[in-house]
């Protein structure tokens, strides 16, 4: 059974791209509507089962997990982004 490759072994760094990767490879959705400002229902057109399946994506590529009540108040790819940042700043406070 292949390994998943993770997606910074595919050239993609940060995690603004990491993400848009997700949504874009991942989940099909395509790259014009991927900015940092796009939000998730209204820009992207995601319902609740998108999100579900993106934050399932998201937490196994960053070894993470979001809460429900957390997940509720990230709307926007910026905003998952500076989410998953402060996860890595507090993890390497420890």
């Amino acid at each position: 059974m292949p390994t998943q490759e993770s997606k910074t072994q595919k050239g993609v760094n940060t995690t603004l791209e990491r993400v848009q990767f997700i949504l874009r490879e991942d989940l099909g959705y395509r790259e014009e509507c991927l900015n940092p400002d796009a939000r998730f229902e209204h820009d992207i057109g995601m319902d609740s089962i998108d999100i579900v399946d993106m934050v399932l994506e998201v937490e196994e590529e960053f070894g993470v997990t979001i809460e429900d009540v957390e997940a509720e108040k990230i709307a926007t790819i910026g905003d998952l982004v500076e989410w998953l940042d402060g996860r890595k700043d507090k993890d390497s406070d420890q």
